[in-house]
């Protein structure tokens, strides 16, 4: 966990939260997770997740105001 939350830190230069952000980060991760499901069960390489992830991201950040 420290692993993670140590790449996190890195990648975000340790800039505050945008006002929005958390939510947008709470329906970001219930999304992925559910399409991890959904691909998973329909066969899809779980390589191709962060694909995938990117695109739903970036739906979701077009419709929550004050997201990243």
């Amino acid at each position: 966990m420290d692993k993670l939350k140590g790449a996190i830190d890195s990648k975000v230069g340790g800039k505050t939260s945008q006002p929005g952000s958390g939510v947008e980060r709470t329906a970001d991760n219930a999304a992925n997770q559910q399409a991890d499901k959904l691909g998973a069960s329909a066969g899809v390489p779980a390589g191709q997740n962060d694909t995938i992830h990117k695109g739903l991201d970036s739906k979701i950040n077009e419709k929550i105001p004050g997201g990243n």
